[in-house]
């Protein structure tokens, strides 16, 4: 009987601070700190495991983590759309502005799916408009400096890339 009280008593714990972490993550979401939300989250989500009677918790926990997680994306994702649009306000481009600027969209782009996945993890109608926007305006812009980057030989390809590259986002948006 002792047993069972204590672990009943270490259940209800666990619970109570997986329950404290939801609240507090979405506390960090509503505050735009999105690592904090993700740390939070995720905490409060590797309590419920193993753990009886959270049936309730357990997705909500996991839903708020793939939200907050979104948040972030969509987050680092208008930062790198704005940078690249004040690039090309100055033409030509400022020497040394463009070092590791061309992987760094590429990484955004390759995650372009999950980004715009909104399915269980929805954001503000707002950001769900600036997101499209975004990965719009990275695709046309990326493509160009693609080619602007491109010397001699590799112009060339870096010209189809381009081409390609439009296309998907032509048919993305």
């Amino acid at each position: 009987l002792a047993g069972a009280s204590i672990t009943g008593e270490r259940v209800r714990q666990r619970r109570h601070e997986a329950e404290a972490a939801l609240i507090q993550g979405r506390h960090a979401l509503a505050q735009q700190d999105y690592p904090g939300a993700v740390s939070i989250l995720g905490r409060g989500l590797s309590l419920t495991e193993g753990l009886v009677g959270v049936q309730d918790l357990r997705p909500a926990l996991a839903g708020e983590v793939r939200r907050a997680r979104r948040a972030q994306a969509a987050h680092e994702l208008h930062r790198l759309a704005d940078r690249i649009r004040l690039l090309y306000i100055a033409d030509p481009l400022p020497s040394g502005a463009t070092p590791g600027l061309e992987d760094r969209c590429a990484r955004v782009w390759a995650t372009r799916g999950r980004i715009l996945d909104s399915s269980g993890a929805p954001l503000e109608p707002e950001t769900e408009r600036r997101i499209r926007t975004d990965l719009l305006d990275l695709g046309i812009l990326w493509a160009d400096l693609r080619v602007r980057l491109a010397t001699g030989p590799g112009r060339d390809d870096a010209g189809k890339d381009a081409l390609h590259l439009l296309g998907d986002a032509e048919e993305m948006f």
